[in-house]
């Protein structure tokens, strides 16, 4: 996103309402973190060097800050959405559930959120594999363990861990992270597109309000193609059962057939892809050393 913008957001967005400011809160985050994926994705790490802590360091506050703009919305009526059984087929409503929500625009606002919790929970995976040493030394600057008080809040203790390793204990809560975020991917899913397979008749169960503002949230062709990234990126993440991979590829093999969209088919491809290294990595025929996820490649 152009400087100029960015700096126009920063300075005014206090003078905004609440809504507005939650808003650009969370453009200005995003756009920290895109700046800082694009930054790493062309860099060599060497794990014990001091930019590398550095990089941990930031890392680790970007994603305080996602999960603190997380909790500042909760308990607002605009950003609340409630998880609910649908009747409907299997196939287009994820384990039976839907997501309501006050508005599309506002689905579409936590669709982005998720995607970059994902994405910033799996770099993070990255660094603790490849750099661990600087992982320790950038979790003991920030005193996260060992019972230090700064930024504990960013990620809660997950039952049955080893909490006298922070490295290990902030590994874990990143994979529940990843999980918690591509389940709720998978789950919000109706609400950007209806599958064939709801006739128009019953789409009103699975259906969130248009805004008021009468702008439909990105329901087109257009804004379909950031739900088929999101659902790329949440089916290949770290964690996830193959079945859900299956489940998303399904979705995304559909819009393909129905639509003749390119990118779906671009992304259906990369998918299997994935999902091919995967059982070859099962059967120890091909590396497990990742550097980067394998979404992007």
């Amino acid at each position: 996103m152009p400087l100029p913008i960015i700096q126009y957001v920063s300075s005014t967005y206090c003078d905004k309402p609440t809504d507005d400011q939650l808003m650009a809160k969370l453009l200005l985050n995003l756009t920290d973190f895109i700046n800082f994926a694009a930054y790493i994705h062309h860099k060599v790490l060497v794990d014990g060097q001091s930019d590398m802590v550095d990089l941990v360091v930031l890392a680790v506050q970007l994603e305080a800050r996602l999960t603190a703009w997380e909790h500042s919305v909760m308990g607002k009526r605009t950003w609340r959405f409630e998880c609910k059984v649908a009747t409907l087929s299997l196939d287009a409503c994820y384990k039976g559930r839907f997501h309501l929500y006050s508005d599309v625009q506002t689905a579409r606002i936590w669709s982005y959120y998720r995607w970059a919790r994902i994405l910033l929970s799996e770099i993070l995976l990255n660094f603790i594999k490849q750099c661990p040493q600087s992982v320790a030394t950038g979790l003991a600057r920030l005193k996260i363990g060992n019972g230090g008080a700064a930024m504990q809040s960013s990620k809660p203790k997950t039952e049955g861990t080893d909490t006298t390793n922070p490295t290990e204990t902030f590994r874990l809560e990143a994979l529940r992270t990843i999980r918690r975020c591509a389940e709720e991917t998978f789950i919000n899913n109706p609400t950007f597109w209806r599958h064939p397979c709801i006739k128009l008749s019953e789409h009103a169960e699975v259906a969130s309000p248009l805004p008021v503002y009468g702008v439909n949230g990105g329901m087109g062709v257009a804004g379909l193609v950031p739900t088929l990234f999101h659902l790329q990126v949440a089916a290949c993440a770290p964690g996830i059962l193959r079945e859900d991979l299956q489940w998303a590829l399904s979705v995304i093999d559909t819009v393909w057939g129905y639509l003749g969209l390119g990118q779906a088919l671009s992304l259906a491809n990369k998918m299997r892809a994935h999902d091919e290294r995967l059982q070859m990595q099962s059967r120890g025929l091909a590396s497990t050393d990742d550097s980067w996820p394998s979404h992007g490649k």
